[in-house]
């Protein structure tokens, strides 16, 4: 308490705590907090303890994350130096509206699409770097439809969108032929997909989004490679060209259950 009866920020602090255990029954809360307030996150935990609550105190994490700058620029709320995520959202839709329209896409150019493109290209960039490293933010990069970007793991995900719909039916699971399945780069999609589930349970549970982020990248990079290299649609074999639908199926399978964990849109036709 202070000397006039207000109290400080650690002593409201604790209040709140347990009505977040408490109101939403949570079996662990945590608190997104910058890397500032690892302290008085410290002095919180320590303070539920001493009052005797126990569980409350062991299952209460500090997610805390370091600053976010810009090329050649530092930002500071104190100092008044600071660019809003609004302003961010308007000039990553400019960028990549031009690379867009750069490739002849007009048609996917639609406001609605750009949008969904451009904040899925700052959610990208918010978790692809661990927390503990300060980001800086390159608007060229999060536009870069090349590779490691929410654009680039989106044109992906169209990519095998577009396969299977141009292939117009379903895939015949039975008349697969596993033999095509020891070329080296299929083996490597086909274990880079039944590899999924443990990373989605891994990166959940550290509270490291940025690994989900660095295998979607793997997978795209793969799927990528693969597809410039073995025609999925021309395929004459019909055992071997369901066994490659399956592949890709499972690709676009991957992408969308990764974009659903980190917030980025699965969109089908860019």
């Amino acid at each position: 308490m202070r000397g006039d009866g207000t109290t400080l920020y650690t002593t409201r602090d604790i209040a709140y705590t347990l009505v977040k255990f408490k109101e939403f029954n949570a079996d662990r809360v945590i608190n997104v907090i910058a890397i500032e307030q690892t302290l008085a996150q410290a002095q919180l935990r320590l303070a539920l303890y001493a009052l005797n609550y126990v569980r409350e105190a062991e299952n209460l994490i500090h997610y805390s994350y370091e600053m976010v700058n810009l090329p050649g620029a530092s930002m500071s709320g104190r100092r008044g130096r600071y660019v809003t995520v609004d302003e961010m959202l308007k000039v990553l839709k400019d960028s990549i509206k031009g690379v867009v329209m750069s490739r002849g896409s007009r048609a996917a150019a639609s406001e609605e699409v750009i949008r969904r493109m451009a904040r899925s290209a700052f959610k990208y960039m918010m978790l692809s770097a661990s927390p503990s490293k300060v980001i800086v933010f390159d608007v060229a990069k999060a536009a870069d439809i090349k590779s490691n970007s929410a654009p680039y793991l989106q044109y992906t995900y169209a990519r095998a969108y577009s396969i299977l719909s141009k292939h117009g039916k379903g895939i015949e699971w039975a008349e697969i032929s596993y033999e095509g399945a020891s070329d080296r780069l299929r083996k490597r999609l086909l274990w880079l997909i039944g590899k999924f589930p443990d990373v989605m349970v891994n990166a959940s549970v550290s509270l490291h989004p940025e690994d989900l982020v660095s295998f979607l990248n793997r997978v795209a990079d793969a799927f990528n490679t693969w597809y410039d290299r073995d025609s999925v649609l021309r395929e004459s074999d019909v055992g071997l060209k369901n066994l490659k639908l399956a592949i890709t199926y499972g690709v676009k399978v991957v992408l969308e259950n990764g974009f659903k964990a980190l917030g980025i849109d699965a969109i089908p036709r860019i």
